[in-house]
């Protein structure tokens, strides 16, 4: 009656291997030969990592620890799943707090040096306006 999820969860494949999956596929990321969401793919969850380990370290105004509990287990779910490589960064979406780090450093920047914040923030819209045209428009697989 209840095991309808796991039996949908078996038949795709999908388990928890604590990120198994994840450090074989990124032995075998080449550039140029892997598709781009593969590569972006592994590059956010890496991200996604380091900016909680930071977010742990952060003493200059420390989350609750509920957040923290909340952040760690959606990356942990974002890592150790063993799911189509692709839809990790979707797995990472609600995980905001991670961000709060760096937008507090941001608007501190966009007060002390408001020229070189923006170059900044056009730094980063940029790539990933093309990088979200690309999967909207060019992409072979949804995510």
């Amino acid at each position: 009656m209840f095991g309808g999820y796991f039996a949908v969860q078996r038949d795709w494949g999908s388990t928890f291997d604590f990120g198994l999956a994840m450090l074989r596929y990124t032995d075998h990321i080449e550039i140029g030969v892997n598709r781009p969401e593969r590569i972006v793919a592994v590059l956010l969850v890496s991200g996604a990592l380091l900016l909680y380990a930071a977010l742990l370290t952060e003493e200059r105004r420390p989350l609750p620890g509920a957040l923290l509990v909340y952040t760690g287990v959606l990356v942990l779910i974002a890592v150790g799943g063993s799911a189509y490589l692709t839809c990790k960064p979707r797995f990472l979406l609600p995980a905001f707090p991670l961000l709060i780090p760096l937008a507090d450093r941001l608007a501190a920047a966009l007060t002390a040096r408001p020229g070189r914040a923006l170059i900044l923030l056009a730094s980063l819209a940029g790539p990933a306006l093309l990088y979200g045209a690309y999967l909207v428009s060019a992409a072979p697989t949804a995510l």
